[in-house]
């Protein structure tokens, strides 16, 4: 009768005094790589995270984590030694089901025991954590371009992705390219095929919660424009060197197909750099050298040199 009476008051005094996060666990922060360039075969699209169990987890300051939507349950022993064994309370109708309950909210949750006997109280805390972590991509040094419905970028791009958590702190990063499953993210990688890329990513903290996944579209643009010359006039002698009959334009244009066309310049002979808006008359006797260079909205760029003669 003693135990039966001794139950019945853990169970009356068990109360949630929830403290909205009064003393928040580490924060913690996590980098890592993951090889994403090779094989470009198909595979499946699977859209959704790992599962992630939930779990119990403590601090270095000893503190005790559970996840607020997990269920927990309540225990009994006569020793402190796992191996010896523990009695789990059920359902008073049923001694097959456990009786789970559940924390009321985030923060610091209080269970108390007035003691018995003339035994000192016992005062313990449990701290719900509520929350994921959130988890962040950075893509640098390539250029960026954005358009009316999509974003492009250069070469040499990079794509760095970083958890935090503020409560318990991160356990895990996941990522995944394109239409591949989720992987552990380890350190950063770069994409170099030129190409549309999805990438998703996301975190799970140290008690089990995970975030909502996260997901990025892009275009990698590593092909710099096509130029093309067009002189008014045939003309004559060697293909390296042609003359041309005076009073000859030269007529430019680059095609991009990706990101675009951003500029298209000329330089006759040692004169500035201009930016081509129309055709290029040459009414002086004389040899020239005309470098056209032209690049596109992400920073590639193409260069074509013109040497030819005017008499």
């Amino acid at each position: 009768m003693k135990l039966v009476g001794m139950i019945c008051v853990i169970l009356v005094l068990i109360h949630s005094a929830t403290v909205a996060a009064q003393e928040p666990g580490p924060v913690s922060v996590f980098r890592g790589r993951v090889a994403v360039e090779g094989d470009q075969s198909p595979t499946p699209r699977i859209l959704n995270a790992v599962e992630h169990k939930k779990r119990v987890y403590v601090d270095e300051q000893k503190r005790l984590y559970v996840a607020l939507s997990a269920p927990l349950y309540i225990r009994l022993s006569l020793s402190p030694v796992d191996s010896d064994g523990s009695y789990l309370l059920h359902d008073p109708k049923d001694t097959e089901a456990a009786v789970p309950f559940y924390l009321d909210g985030p923060g610091r949750h209080t269970i108390n025991h007035p003691g018995a006997m003339g035994k000192t109280g016992t005062t313990m805390h449990v701290y719900a954590d509520g929350k994921g972590p959130t988890t962040t991509a950075s893509l640098n040094g390539a250029q960026i371009y954005k358009s009316e419905d999509a974003i492009f970028y250069g070469k040499g791009l990079k794509v760095s992705i970083e958890s935090t958590d503020d409560m318990t702190g991160v356990q895990q990063t996941y990522v995944a390219r394109d239409d591949t499953v989720f992987t552990l993210y380890q350190s950063p990688f770069t994409l170099s095929f030129e190409r549309q890329y999805q990438i998703r990513y996301y975190g799970v903290d140290n008690v089990g919660n995970a975030e909502p996944v996260s997901e990025i579209t892009f275009t990698v643009d590593a092909t710099p424009p096509i130029i093309n010359v067009r002189f008014s006039n045939a003309g004559s002698g060697s293909e390296d060197r042609p003359i041309y009959p005076l009073g000859t334009s030269v007529e430019m244009e680059a095609v991009d197909t990706l990101s675009g066309l951003g500029r298209l310049a000329y330089a006759v002979n040692s004169d500035p750099e201009q930016v081509f808006t129309q055709s290029v008359s040459f009414d002086t006797a004389g040899e020239y050298t005309v470098v056209v260079r032209a690049s596109d909205r992400v920073g590639n760029s193409e260069n074509q040199l013109l040497r030819f003669s005017i008499q």
